[in-house]
């Protein structure tokens, strides 16, 4: 049996990522994935790293994560983005010369690995961007065109599902003979596949972001993954948290723009 909860897009938002811990807390879950993206833009890089640290949380690396550690990977991102870098950057080296502890815990998410495969089940992958033949494929799983290509890529090497992030939405793809479809859901309410079902499929997968949604909706997301016998079960969350603190610490911060605060009220 398998039991996994995901999160994914952080981006030091401490209270978001609390919030979604205690959620997964109460559905008795102890391993836990992180996508990637567990920095930028928000206001607790230091914080976060050391919460999901002390959580044992397996991470990926995300573009904004690779992106403190090689600039030049973030060269075409916007300005808002790179000012966050740079602030986020000074934070976690004062962390790091402050601390011998912090320094070794950089040392676990920060030039992580950029995928890996379910070890009890290798037809099951972590991507933070789109699975495919590049280290870092930070590509966006938006449209169905996306979809179809991430999932001939899967097809070619044997793997049925992807779990992945960097778009902030949570959503669920499926790609068979008939084509690709967007899987409807609800919070809380278990989508369920058969083994028989995933073997002529390919399912691609994103819990959404802790930390800054982008689909008008701004309560944290994360998704649990079970397989029971046959089963291959994905439920889907959101969870309130206080944004309004949020906010409140990105207007205190002159180097961090207003903007990255007003887009938490809305999702977007």
């Amino acid at each position: 049996m398998t039991k996994l909860a995901l999160i994914s897009d952080v981006h030091a938002n401490l209270e978001a990522l609390e919030a979604v811990l205690d959620s997964i807390d109460q559905q008795h879950i102890k391993d836990i994935i992180s996508l990637g993206d567990n920095i930028g833009y928000g206001p607790d890089p230091v914080g976060v790293l050391e919460k999901l640290h002390s959580r044992e949380v397996l991470t990926l690396e995300g573009n904004h994560d690779l992106a403190v550690v090689n600039p030049r990977s973030f060269s075409d991102a916007t300005d808002l983005a790179i000012d966050a870098l740079e602030w986020t950057r000074t934070q976690l080296a004062e962390a790091t010369k402050n601390s011998q502890e912090f320094h070794e815990i950089l040392q676990h998410y920060l030039g992580t690995q950029s995928f890996f495969t379910l070890q009890e089940d290798p037809k099951v992958i972590f991507v933070h961007g789109a699975p495919g033949p590049a280290k870092n494929a930070f590509d966006y799983l938006l449209h169905p065109e996306d979809i179809l290509y991430a999932a001939r890529y899967m097809k070619k090497k044997g793997l049925k599902i992807c779990f992945f992030g960097h778009t902030h939405q949570q959503a669920f793809w499926e790609v068979d003979r008939s084509g690709v479809s967007l899987i409807e859901f609800s919070i809380g309410q278990p989508v369920v596949f058969t083994d028989q079902e995933v073997s002529q499929a390919q399912l691609l997968v994103n819990p959404g972001s802790v930390g800054q949604p982008r689909d008008g909706n701004p309560q944290a997301a994360y998704a649990i993954y079970e397989r029971v016998d046959d089963s291959h079960i994905f439920t889907f969350y959101r969870v309130d948290y206080n944004f309004e603190k949020t906010i409140r610490k990105i207007y205190a911060i002159p180097k961090l723009d207003n903007a990255l605060g007003d887009r938490l009220l809305f999702g977007a």
